[in-house]
């Protein structure tokens, strides 16, 4: 990606670099990120990507920040959770003090199928937020997620094949309801897909009249800090 574009990659709060920053909401974690782009972007518009949460925070900014967004991509997000679903989880929460947030890290990577030269890194960030305070964070964010309905800006949805049904559900109910959405299959990957099948073996072809003007070989990844 940092051939062809300028590419920002934050930790979101209470995860990564970015963990001192309590407690995660959506809200506040759009608000960060459309800071991040204001300081960093000099167009002050961005195409973003969002896996997982990180797709809800990305829906969420283009709720409240849409002029800043020139594109989305999510994956793997939820259109929502609902009372039970959600109660269930806030519940569950507490039996992360059974087990270490390293073994649960651990069991994470084989249940999502990382490969191994990137297990090692995969698992030392996951365990930073496999934790029952993090738990509630995104759960009670989940349970209140509102959809960017009135917005149109062009918004790609996608899931892996061997994503579980609510996964599938989800993506089918984001593309139904949100304007100018698409939705597609990654085939023969899971949630996780972008270590499962990094870029170059899933990536749809690009036709130059598709896409922006990019700015070439910057790239600030890794787990970089969130605005407090």
């Amino acid at each position: 990606m940092a051939q062809d574009f300028h590419c920002l990659a934050p930790d979101l709060p209470e995860q990564g670099r970015s963990a001192h920053v309590r407690p995660f909401t959506l809200e506040g974690s759009a608000r960060a990120v459309s800071e991040l782009v204001r300081m960093r972007v000099p167009s002050g518009r961005a195409h973003l990507v969002g896996l997982s949460l990180g797709g809800a925070v990305g829906l969420t900014l283009l709720r409240t920040a849409p002029e800043q967004v020139e594109s989305l991509m999510v994956s793997g997000t939820a259109s929502g959770l609902g009372r039970v679903l959600g109660t269930v989880s806030l519940w569950s929460a507490g039996l992360y003090r059974l087990m270490s947030p390293e073994r649960l890290a651990e069991l994470s990577a084989r249940q999502f199928g990382i490969p191994e030269e990137f297990t090692e890194a995969f698992q030392e960030d996951l365990a930073r937020c496999a934790t029952a305070d993090f738990t509630r964070s995104f759960t009670r964010a989940l349970m209140g997620l509102r959809l960017p309905l009135e917005t149109r800006v062009p918004l790609l949805v996608a899931v892996g094949e061997h994503e579980t049904w609510a996964a599938h559900r989800a993506a089918r109910v984001l593309a139904r309801r949100l304007p100018d959405a698409r939705a597609v299959t990654v085939p023969g990957v899971g949630h996780v897909w972008n270590l499962q099948a990094p870029v170059g073996r899933h990536c749809p072809s690009r036709a130059p009249d598709e896409l922006p003007d990019a700015q070439a070989g910057s790239m600030e990844a890794g787990g970089g800090q969130l605005p407090s």
